[in-house]
Formats: C-alpha cells, structure tokens, sequence
C-alpha cells in the first residue's frame, strides 16, 4: 500500500509539473483579454467625451469617471501595481517621433527638453496630427492608456508584441471632404 501511495504521488508531481507551463500560459492569455477589453473601454470613454464635448480630449482620466464615460479607474492587469499609462497628447507625440527618430526617420515637431522631466514644460504637439492641436496642461489632453509592462506578449496586437507598446487611443475617423 505504501509503495502504491509513492507511486501515486510521483507521477502525480510529474503530471502537476507539466500542467503548471500549461495554466501559466492560460492565465497569461486571460489577462491579455483584460488588458485589451480594459483597454478598449478607455478609448471609448475618450471617444463619448469627443462627442460631447466637440473634439477636445479629456483632462485626466477623473474626469471621465466623475462624468461618467467610464463605469470605474480600471486597473492595468499586467502589472502588481495596476496603474496604466496615462497617454497625453504631448507624450504620445514624444513616443511616435522617438519611434520614428529609432528608424532613422526625421521627427518633425520634437521639442528639445520637452519630456516629462523636462523644465520646459512644453508639449510636443504636431499642427494638423489626428489628436489635434488643443492642449490641457503642459502634456495636453488624455488621448489613451498603455500597459507599464515591458514583459512580451502572447498575443501580437497590431503589430507589437510587448505589452508597454499596445496603445489604447481613440482617433477620429478621417472624414473625405468631396471632390478629394
């Protein structure tokens, strides 16, 4: 009986240590699911805020809570502590011209010292870029989130693969004006 027990727990522990990559990686995709729809309900939160308020972005995410185009502060589920980055018109134009800067392409409208920890103050914005030219602070109205994690994904959306690059933003649709 005693032997029959050891054998019992042994191939026990050998199917527990197969099966534990297996459910990490359900967890994993589970949580990328609610990283994306969390995402996804920021980005519309900003979209109702745009209808109503004739194209201006949102100051801060509290304003969207308090006016109730978002049901709750969702937290980030990637990370421990569960914040988001809060994406403003002036980091999310830093962000594309250091993507575009990585490629070798110019960054037209980059201001020297313009970062978050820069003592200008000064917003990147681009004249004419699809999130307008409106500010609201120095960094400018909220215009989407993004994961603070760096670790890489399961799942590709859009293209990337680590979790600090899936940007939830909300950009108006580009209308045709007739005879274009």
């Amino acid at each position: 009986a005693m032997a029959a027990l050891l054998v019992t727990l042994g191939v026990m522990s050998v199917i527990l240590g197969m099966a534990m990559p297996v459910w990490r990686t359900v967890v994993q995709r589970e949580k990328e699911e609610e990283l994306i729809f969390r995402g996804r309900q920021y980005a519309r939160a900003i979209q109702l805020y745009q209808r109503k308020f004739a194209a201006t972005f949102p100051a801060s995410v509290d304003v969207l809570v308090e006016q109730r185009f978002l049901r709750k502060k969702y937290t980030d589920p990637m990370t421990t502590g569960g914040e988001f980055e809060i994406l403003y018109q002036g980091t999310l134009a830093q962000r594309q011209a250091a993507s575009m800067a990585g490629r070798g392409a110019a960054s037209p409208g980059q201001v020297a010292g313009s970062g978050r920890g820069g003592s200008a103050g000064l917003s990147v914005t681009t004249p004419g870029s699809p999130f307008g030219s409106q500010t609201t602070g120095p960094q400018g109205g909220v215009v989407g989130v993004a994961s603070k994690s760096k670790e890489k994904s399961l799942r590709i959306l859009d293209g990337r693969t680590t979790y600090n690059e899936w940007q939830f933003i909300w950009t108006a649709p580009q209308t045709m004006r007739p005879g274009q």
